[in-house]
């Protein structure tokens, strides 16, 4: 996966041929169809909506399927078929192979980081968190985790120093905040994606943490 705006190429390293198939898809649809399904990765939020650069570079993650490889190929040939073919239903029908291909993607990007890293409690417990269409209370966390409420409570201050409470909120607030300075959604779509069934709780909790509205950042790119 190549960062927007940077620059890659891909050589064989090898004597087999071999198909180099590029999926190109348009920011708007990006942020719009895509992101929500990748929005609960801190580092591939970052990766996706704050390249580092815009020249040749090597910022790209190269990822493994490992026995999704199969499946992986098979949704690709699908699209190259439909798409070397087009008919009047040609777009409708690549949509939502795209969004199965980024869900793959989002899959194997969270298997091959864990597979590097043995993560935290704190951190497993916002990756579960980030997961959820409704953020979990921390007695459901604790039952995910097989915990005891006060337990995990506990644990979770002695690492990070903060509460369940405070720790989800910041890692709330801060995709936030990228979301409303890297793309074009508005506050509404945004808090509702964040888990906000009510966007003045959203408005009150992101102005208790960076003391402005979340309005005064939307469209703010910083690239």
């Amino acid at each position: 996966m190549g960062q927007p705006h940077t620059g890659y190429a891909l050589r064989p390293t090898g004597e087999h041929p071999y198909i180099v198939v590029g999926v190109l898809i348009q920011r708007e649809a990006f942020v719009h169809e895509f992101l929500p399904t990748l929005a609960y990765d801190d580092h591939m939020l970052q990766f996706f909506l704050k390249p580092e650069t815009n020249r040749l570079s090597d910022e790209a993650i190269h990822l493994r399927f490992g026995e999704d490889e199969s499946r992986v190929r098979a949704l690709l040939n699908q699209m190259i078929i439909e798409y070397a073919k087009p008919k009047f239903d040609t777009q409708a029908i690549l949509k939502p192979m795209a969004l199965a291909l980024m869900m793959q993607v989002a899959r194997a990007y969270r298997a091959n980081s864990e597979d590097e890293q043995e993560q935290s409690l704190s951190a497993r417990v916002l990756a579960y968190v980030a997961e959820q269409p409704d953020a979990p209370t921390l007695a459901q966390a604790a039952h995910h985790f097989k915990y005891h409420p006060n337990y995990l409570s506990t644990l979770i201050h002695q690492e990070t120093g903060r509460t369940f409470t405070e720790l989800v909120t910041e890692q709330r607030m801060e995709r936030a905040e990228t979301l409303l300075r890297e793309t074009s959604l508005s506050v509404e779509e945004i808090a509702q994606m964040l888990g906000y069934r009510n966007s003045s709780n959203f408005y009150r909790a992101f102005k208790a943490r960076y003391d402005v509205s979340p309005r005064s950042l939307v469209g703010m790119q910083s690239h």
